[in-house]
């Protein structure tokens, strides 16, 4: 029995080409099953990856569907804010300026408390120097922006009897409407006017 391995051995090592195409038979085996699991490893990372990009995608989707501002709903919104941030009567412009201002982010508050509620302001009203009120002429939907919040618009004329006369002022301004978890929220504002205080006072 050796001694036919060792003359099938020695027959295989003096015959170069059966040599030859026995290692190339054994390395195609060899690379074969390498490749083959080179590739089955990267068909899991590419499943795996995006598996990854579709579970962000439906969680992007959800949360955009789910802090969407329908347009109406913005322009009433807006409009119910209007009648407490911009009263201007001495009995009651504290208490709704304060409620209004439970709507507004921080940065919005401030935006509007330098355009439209300066301490000079609200000092003159609640003291009595200065009475306004705020006549909305018109509130609509501009625009609808990718993450869905909506820029509304609006206008009207504010008219302010003060120590010397009566004045009337324009105001245009937009406002950014959001959505988060308790609701909706004014989260930016435009004064497209110069501030109340601005031209009314001085």
């Amino acid at each position: 029995m050796n001694e036919i391995f060792k003359t099938t051995l020695t027959k295989i090592v003096q015959d170069k080409i059966f040599l030859g195409l026995l290692l190339i038979g054994l390395l195609t085996i060899f690379v074969g099953f390498g490749n083959n699991s080179d590739v089955s490893q990267n068909n899991n990372n590419n499943n795996n990856s995006k598996s990854e990009n579709n579970s962000n995608k439906s969680e992007n989707d959800a949360n955009k569907v789910q802090f969407e501002v329908e347009p109406k709903l913005a322009v009433d919104f807006v409009k119910w804010w209007l009648t407490g941030s911009m009263d201007y009567n001495a009995s009651s412009a504290l208490n709704n300026h304060q409620e209004a201002a439970k709507w507004m982010t921080s940065e919005a508050n401030s935006m509007f408390n330098a355009n439209f509620w300066s301490a000079d302001l609200a000092n003159g009203i609640l003291q009595g120097h200065y009475a306004g009120q705020f006549q909305t002429t018109d509130v609509k939907a501009l625009a609808i922006n990718p993450d869905g919040s909506v820029v509304v618009g609006f206008q009207g004329n504010m008219l302010f009897q003060t120590t010397k006369s009566p004045t009337v002022q324009q105001i245009l301004a937009d406002v950014l409407v959001r959505k988060d978890k308790q609701g909706l929220r004014i989260s930016g504002i435009y004064n497209r006017t110069m501030p109340i205080i601005g031209q009314l006072i001085h």
